[in-house]
C-alpha cells in the first residue's frame, strides 16, 4: 500500500489551530522554566513561586494562542457565511492553486480563506507596523468579501504574499474558462 505524505492542508481545522500557536508557547513556557530556576536560585518562598508560574504559564499560553484563536474566529465566520465547512472539503490531492482553501502558517497564526468568500481583490500594498521589536515590513492584499465589507490579509513575507495571490488568480482563469 502505498503512503501519502501528510500535509498541513490534510489536518483537521483543531490541528491547525494547535499547530500555529505551538512553537511561540513552546518559547514561553521555557522562558517560564528558567523564570522559575531563577526565582529558586534567589530564594522565593515555594507559595510565591507557584502563583507567579502559574500567572506566566497561563499568560504564555493565551499570548501564543491570541493570534491563532483570531484565525479561528474568521475561519468559523467564512464556514458560516458560505455554509462550507473547512472539514468537508475534497480537495486534498490537487495542487495549491487548484484548491478551493488558502491555507498558510503567518504572523503567529494561520491564513485560511476561501475561493468564494473572495468576491475580488481591490489591490496589493506594503505597509510597516510598528511591534513590541521594532518596525515591520509586511505584504498586505485588500479584498472585498461576498457580504461587500473590506478586508486587509497581511503577510510577514512576499512570497507568502505571492503564493496567495497565484492561488487567487487561479479563480480567475476558471471563471474566464465558464464564460
Amino acid at each position: 500500500m502505498k503512503k501519502t505524505r501528510k500535509t498541513p492542508y490534510d489536518a483537521p481545522l483543531s490541528k491547525i489551530f494547535v499547530d500555529a500557536g505551538l512553537d511561540v508557547a513552546v518559547i514561553l513556557l521555557i522562558s517560564c522554566v528558567a523564570v522559575y530556576l531563577l526565582m529558586l536560585y534567589i530564594g522565593y518562598d515555594a507559595l510565591r513561586r507557584g502563583r507567579l508560574m502559574i500567572f506566566c504559564v497561563i499568560g504564555s499560553i493565551l499570548c501564543a494562542y491570541l493570534p491563532a484563536s483570531i484565525s479561528l474566529f474568521r475561519t468559523r465566520k467564512q464556514e458560516r457565511i458560505l455554509g462550507i465547512r473547512w472539514k468537508d472539503r475534497t480537495d486534498n490531492r490537487r495542487p495549491m492553486q487548484e484548491r478551493d482553501w488558502y491555507l498558510s502558517f503567518d504572523r503567529g497564526g494561520f491564513i485560511l480563506y476561501h475561493r468564494a468568500y473572495i468576491k475580488q481583490i481591490l489591490g496589493s500594498f506594503e505597509e510597516t507596523i510598528t511591534t513590541d521589536l521594532g518596525h515591520e515590513n509586511v505584504r498586505c492584499v485588500r479584498f472585498e468579501d461576498i457580504t461587500g465589507k473590506l478586508h486587509v490579509i497581511r503577510f510577514s513575507s512576499g512570497t507568502a504574499h505571492g503564493h496567495f495571490l497565484q492561488w487567487y488568480q487561479r479563480k480567475k482563469l476558471i471563471d474566464k474558462k465558464a464564460d
